[in-house]
């Protein structure tokens, strides 16, 4: 199934959790207005409830993202984000394209990193109790996933081999840019690395988004 959202500015906007993890955002603009999600019963289920940080417009809605929904929102976002990144592992390795591979990606990814970068502008600007519980509460669930997406084994092979088609030689622009960008973020976080070593990174990952986190209230309090 698919649903089609407006992508904000006509951008895709890339990633967000990366200033959790100490390091610069982006913003890549892949084209096109809307993006289409492939999504599965759960998520598709929750568009039809009150789920703020998952279906805020581009005018946010300050006011109605409250901690209470917090929780629920991160919750079901970060669902959806793994069904579609399992899904994306399957790809077959003989029809892969830029919409397959890196658009596709991106799209899995958006609709998570758009809610918890939310949560995470309101963590930094009204921090209170309330909010601090339930932004600790999916942190530990976050930081895991992410911290795993660039040490993916499956989708490390997909893009490696994606790269060494045909058309990937053919992308131009900032498609081009796009996968020089993707390959390399791979290649930094240790996707190249032993089996062993991978999983050592990846355990510190979570153990310093949790860190980062202490150390944020520490400076608040």
């Amino acid at each position: 199934s698919k649903v089609t959202v407006p992508v904000t500015g006509g951008r895709l906007v890339g990633r967000s959790w990366l200033v959790a993890r100490g390091r610069k955002g982006k913003r890549r603009a892949c084209g096109g207005g809307m993006t289409v999600f492939r999504v599965g019963e759960s998520l598709m289920h929750c568009m039809s409830l009150n789920h703020p940080f998952l279906d805020a417009p581009f005018h946010v809605p300050w006011s109605q993202l409250t901690a209470e929904h917090v929780v629920a929102d991160i919750t079901l976002a970060l669902e959806g984000a793994k069904e579609r990144i399992d899904a994306l592992c399957r790809t077959d390795r003989g029809r892969l394209s830029f919409e397959t591979t890196l658009q596709a990606f991106e799209d899995a990814l958006t609709p998570l990193n758009e809610a918890w970068g939310l949560v995470g502008h309101l963590d930094g600007v009204c921090n209170g109790p309330a909010l601090r519980e339930a932004h600790n509460a999916v942190l530990p669930a976050v930081s895991e996933f992410y911290a795993g997406l660039y040490l993916n084994e499956s989708l490390w092979d997909m893009f490696r081999t994606f790269a060494g088609t045909p058309e990937a030689a053919k992308l131009v622009g900032v498609q081009r840019r796009f996968l020089e960008e993707t390959l390399a973020d791979f290649r930094q976080s240790g996707a190249d690395l032993p089996a062993e070593t991978r999983q050592r990174v990846e355990a510190l990952e979570a153990v310093l988004a949790q860190v980062t986190q202490k150390f944020s209230e520490n400076v608040l309090d």
